[in-house]
């Protein structure tokens, strides 16, 4: 048997996990791909890869990302190599297959031959069936799988930017949703817990507020409640020079009223 013979065999058998979330990394079945490559090019073919819809993407896409304004032939040479870098990187200490990292009809393709699993395409689908269901178990599941920022290493990139803020939405929109959930098993302080980080990293985000502040509410954490309109006025004032909705002020100032009527007082 030759030796690229046995690396297709190996590469066709094991399934390739790509993390994103949190940071990147990449295992192929149990074997874990050691961090540094040789080309830093390599391993952003594979982030972007990883990214594209059916994980493959047409060579002068790629080629306009990695370097733009370059030539097409010189391009298309650097992209050869890069792709041989990565399928070195992919196959460790093992002779590297063309079965890893393909060029077909000048189309760029990971791991056609075998299963590729995603961390961000995974919690992107188990998000999308949260949202759908409104269960708190759904809910929950979908937010463990969020492991963190898609791609701290490349914040700066502006490829990676509109995946970061879609995924980041979805966990907000998980973060909310499961809250509401939550709120309806009359389980306040476990809404409390989730949004509390999430408001403070959003701050004039009204909706979100409006859901922290019932959650507060319900807990019985009335002056709390109260806390979080007012600051929500204060930033919607400073920034918009405007008011939160008619259907939050009303409530908040009721509150405040029958605290103030019923003799309670604030402790500081």
């Amino acid at each position: 048997m030759t030796g690229e013979r046995s690396v297709d065999v190996a590469a066709g058998s094991g399934t390739l996990h790509v993390a994103l979330l949190g940071g990147f990394s990449v295992r192929v079945g149990s074997r874990a791909v050691p961090g540094p490559w040789r080309l830093r090019k390599s391993k952003t073919l594979v982030k972007l890869l990883a990214l594209a819809d059916g994980h493959r993407a047409h060579r002068d896409v790629l080629a306009g990302v990695l370097w733009p304004g370059l030539g097409p032939s010189a391009a298309a040479n650097n992209l050869h190599q890069v792709m041989h870098a990565a399928r070195r990187a992919l196959a460790s200490d093992r002779p590297p297959s063309a079965d890893a990292l393909c060029l077909r009809d000048d189309v760029v393709i990971l791991w056609p031959d075998g299963d590729l699993i995603v961390d961000a395409g995974v919690f992107a689908a188990a998000a999308q069936w949260a949202l759908r269901s409104g269960s708190v178990e759904d809910y929950g599941a979908a937010l463990k799988l969020y492991a963190g920022e898609l791609l701290p290493e490349d914040r700066y990139a502006d490829w990676a930017a509109p995946h970061r803020e879609r995924l980041t939405a979805l966990h907000e929109a998980l973060t909310a949703g499961q809250a509401r959930a939550l709120l309806e098993c009359r389980r306040p302080g476990e809404a409390v817990a989730l949004l509390e980080p999430l408001a403070a990293d959003r701050p004039n985000d009204e909706p979100l507020h409006r859901v922290l502040m019932e959650a507060l509410d319900q807990a019985g954490r009335r002056w709390d409640a109260l806390d979080v309109y007012e600051r929500l006025c204060r930033v919607l004032d400073e920034e918009y020079a405007a008011a939160p909705e008619a259907q939050i002020a009303p409530k908040a100032r009721s509150e405040r009223n029958a605290a103030f009527g019923s003799g309670e007082r604030m402790v500081m």
